[in-house]
């Protein structure tokens, strides 16, 4: 049974996207939370009273107050966090399963990488600040130059993360641009839109998870992502095969061949049959219809004899069609 990874790379998507919604959610109220406990540690945590008991108490219960409303925020904030990694997992999955289908859309994942990078270095950049400071400190003797040097550099990498961040939501808003475009989704579109503003990220991921819902109705009910390119006439049977008697496969795992195909048509992957090594990188991946096409595959480096025939069955939608056809390569 072929698989077809359109629905299952829309529903990434979609959960991705509530992920998100959920996670800025909880950060608003982590972000309440500490402002209200520092308030409330600050005001009434120092305040005077003419009877010492009474301070006391009231210094007493405030800090036990602004103490509970810290820790309900940090439990909020390890949630939260929980819950984007997963939202990030979910998107990226998502696109990486759709990227055989819709052209540019890999740009998204490319964000997504952008998203982890970001997070790593929010959490290693104090670690790093301070073992970077303390070093400084010993080698100069100094400990105000290396709180100085630490200090800079604090101002840089917030820099460089925050223009990261910019970059993974443009990147990640296009392809949701993509995805609605392609799919016909003005919902989607306008929720891409926004995610790319970065400010209105929120919003955007709102309208995204809305949207797709809609999308996977209609896939659902017999749409694909290949209806929106062109349809073959009617009296031509759908057909996609190689042309040349065979392709060629060298051991640095490149596989070179020629296809025609009745239909337009996007090549999802490609396994040698008897050594079992699968790929799904093609250059070209869509595959236009009544020309022939050079394509590329890209597997990882490859037990080839030289002179040896290799059969590929190579696994394609065509106009929406899940079909499989056979390459012969020879061995270089």
């Amino acid at each position: 049974m072929s698989y077809n990874p359109e629905l299952p790379g829309l529903e990434k998507l979609k959960k991705g996207s509530l992920y998100y919604v959920f996670s800025e959610f909880l950060a608003v109220i982590f972000i309440v939370l500490f402002i209200v406990a520092i308030f409330i540690g600050e005001t009434f945590g120092t305040t005077t009273v003419t009877l010492s008991n009474s301070t006391s108490v009231l210094t007493n219960s405030s800090n036990l107050a602004a103490l509970s409303l810290f820790g309900i925020a940090g439990i909020l904030f390890i949630v939260a966090l929980i819950i984007e990694i997963l939202g990030i997992i979910n998107l990226r999955s998502g696109f990486s399963l759709l990227s055989g289908m819709i052209q540019d859309i890999r740009v998204g994942k490319t964000g997504t990488t952008l998203w982890i990078i970001t997070a790593l270095l929010s959490f290693l950049l104090p670690v790093l600040l301070v073992a970077i400071g303390i070093g400084i400190s010993f080698s100069t003797g100094s400990t105000s130059s290396g709180m100085a040097v630490a200090t800079i550099l604090v101002y840089v990498m917030d820099g460089v993360i925050f223009i990261l961040g910019i970059i993974a939501n443009i990147l990640v808003g296009i392809a949701f641009y993509k995805v609605g475009s392609v799919y016909r989704s003005s919902t989607v579109e306008v929720g891409g839109v926004l995610i790319a503003t970065s400010i209105l990220a929120f919003i955007g991921f709102i309208l995204t998870y809305v949207g797709l819902g809609e999308v996977i109705r209609k896939v659902k009910g017999g749409y694909s992502v290949t209806q929106s390119w062109s349809n073959p006439p009617t009296n031509i049977p759908i057909a996609i095969y190689q042309t040349q008697p065979y392709g060629t496969i060298s051991p640095n795992g490149i596989l070179t061949f020629q296809v025609y195909s009745t239909a337009p048509a996007t090549l999802l992957s490609a396994t040698i049959e008897g050594l079992n090594f699968s790929t799904s990188t093609f250059n070209p991946q869509f595959v236009p219809a009544n020309q022939n096409t050079n394509v590329m595959a890209y597997f990882n480096p490859l037990p080839i004899t030289q002179g040896a025939m290799y059969r590929i069955v190579i696994t394609a939608s065509v106009n929406g069609t899940i079909m499989r056809f056979v390459v012969n390569a020879l061995g270089t």
